[in-house]
């Protein structure tokens, strides 16, 4: 008498325990990403502005942008070794309007732009070297 041993059974059945454990896993991933996403992205302000050095001074020129009408103010900062050196602005500024402020050394100067919008937001709009 030959006694066989029929073992066909075990394997498709771990392989099919195998398969629905991970689909669980990837589905309990995907759900925790998506509902960990913020529901409103706040978008910011979209406008253009130009630093440059002028002599010994620095010109700030408001190019415009998507949200131009939205500007009440822009001001500006120059710092030379972190001290401030000047200060200008100018509020309700149309296309190409610029305004000039002391500078220093061409490449030495530390400028910070800042723009307030009608919404009493404000946002640093540059901040750079010029």
């Amino acid at each position: 008498m030959k006694i066989t041993l029929n073992e066909e059974a075990t394997s498709p059945v771990m392989g099919n325990l195998l398969m629905v454990a991970v689909v669980c896993i990837l589905a309990a991933t995907i759900a925790v990403f998506v509902l960990s996403m913020p529901e409103e992205v706040e978008s910011k302000p979209t406008l253009g502005i130009a630093v440059s050095q002028v002599g010994d001074q620095i010109k700030t020129t408001f190019i415009g942008g998507a949200d131009a009408g939205e500007i009440l103010a822009i001001n500006a900062t120059s710092y030379v070794d972190g001290v401030e050196n000047g200060t200008g602005g100018m509020n309700n500024p149309a296309v190409g309007d610029y305004f000039l402020i002391n500078g220093g050394t061409t490449g030495s100067d530390r400028v910070i732009v800042v723009t307030t919008f009608a919404d009493g937001k404000e946002q640093v709009v540059f901040d750079g070297t010029v």
